[in-house]
């Protein structure tokens, strides 16, 4: 059962990747400041993002990032089964 107190959320948070992504990847970067935007996680805390495809809107993917330290997001791919809650675009 998911305790509702470990998810934080931001309101409307968009930022932009500062590179690709790649199948089993354990970090994601922003662009400069952008990770300001979301919340701060304290332990047992994560938040969830919807990565969207810049060259294709339908490709998107679902993450829980679990740590955040400035514009370096720590996330665990494949969580399919979450709500989305923020969105992040891949640098064109």
């Amino acid at each position: 059962m998911t305790n509702y107190s470990e998810v934080k959320v931001a309101n409307s948070a968009k930022g932009t990747l500062a590179g690709g992504i790649s199948a089993n990847q354990g970090t994601l970067s922003l662009l400069g400041s952008e990770g300001a935007k979301f919340p701060t996680l304290n332990t047992g805390e994560y938040f969830y993002i919807t990565v969207t495809s810049a060259a294709l809107a339908t490709n998107t993917e679902i993450m829980r990032v679990t740590s955040r330290s400035a514009d370096t997001l720590t996330i665990k791919q494949a969580d399919g089964s979450a709500g989305a809650y923020v969105v992040v675009k891949e640098k064109s």
